[in-house]
């Protein structure tokens, strides 16, 4: 286990680790999922266009990035666009819930360390979240700002970058993520502690994230954040 006595930051994926994204995104999908009864399927097609399109694009603020996706979904679904649905899609962030554990765990976890996150949002649809977690964060790191998307691994050198500048050394940090694609890839790769909250768990298939070699799984595994934040 990691040792967290010299630790300063803790560094946080939002979207599937402090918010529950797949049941905001299932939820905003609307007339799509209404046709569609497998969620594996819908989040299975989501994952494979939202890294397509921002790999492909990786200036496109993240709003345009999910109307993007809703349309190729819709297309691969054979189903009618209704431009007033991939508008509502595109704004669909903001309503997204945090899960149930993530304030409690974020409160215990600030008294002890800077939170920080680093995610592929734009400073808009943010915002909104951010009421939801309620905790302050030392530092916000979006994709708009940026300029490139996880897995990209010039973010986490970015980041690394910034804090360094601020005092707090690579050892210093441990990234906490549930994406081990997005998130425990390229931190690998640059050698960062890092905490895999598998919000999974219970769950088959990989959901709204693309499969990533199971190589990755840290030592430091946990069901849930409040779990984590309890045992460390």
């Amino acid at each position: 286990m990691i040792d967290y006595t010299p630790v300063k930051a803790l560094t946080f994926d939002c979207y599937g680790t402090l918010i529950d994204w797949e049941t905001g995104i299932l939820a905003s999908m609307g007339k799509v999922r209404d046709k569609v009864a497998d969620d594996d399927v819908l989040l299975e097609l989501f994952a494979t266009h939202e890294h397509r399109i921002e790999a492909h694009h990786p200036g496109l603020l993240y709003s345009d990035v999910l109307k993007e996706v809703y349309k190729s979904i819709l297309s691969d679904l054979a189903i009618n666009a209704d431009p007033a649905d991939i508008d509502a899609f595109g704004k669909s962030v903001g309503s997204w819930p945090a899960f149930d554990d993530t304030v409690e765990a974020l409160r215990i976890l600030g008294r002890r360390f800077s939170l920080v996150i680093i995610s592929n949002i734009d400073n808009h649809s943010i915002a909104h979240s951010l009421k939801k977690l309620e905790v302050p964060f030392y530092r916000i790191f979006t994709a708009q700002d940026m300029g490139f998307y996880k897995p990209d691994v010039r973010v986490f050198g970015h980041v690394i970058n910034c804090l360094s500048d601020d005092g707090i050394d690579k050892d210093q940090i441990v990234h906490v993520a549930q994406s081990l694609f997005h998130d425990h890839g390229p931190a690998a790769q640059l050698g960062l502690k890092r905490v895999w909250i598998n919000r999974r768990w219970l769950k088959s298939g990989e959901g709204a994230t693309p499969a990533a070699d199971p190589g990755l799984i840290p030592e430091d595994t946990f069901p849930d954040l409040i779990t984590f934040a309890q045992r460390i």
